[in-house]
């Protein structure tokens, strides 16, 4: 889970994380991603969730438009 209070997440933070399959991203404004390898190597199917009302905020971002887009649900807290 990355707390609502996040704005920033640094390169590879959760990359090679193989068993990660859910990440709860609380933030309703998307986190600066530094780079593009912060969820690189996760689980087969793994889904980002985040605050209903945020998932075209996401899924318009620099970075999680181009890698994780397909990957964004959204759902409530």
């Amino acid at each position: 889970t990355i707390p609502s209070k996040v704005t920033s997440i640094v390169d590879y933070a959760f990359c090679a994380c193989s068993a990660l399959k859910e990440v709860y991203c609380k933030p309703t404004t998307p986190p600066t991603l530094g780079g593009y390898a912060v969820f690189s190597s996760n689980a087969s199917g793994r889904k980002i969730y985040v605050p209903v009302g945020s998932g075209s905020a996401y899924k318009s971002a620099n970075i999680w438009k181009s890698n994780y887009s397909s990957d964004i649900v959204e759902t409530t807290f």
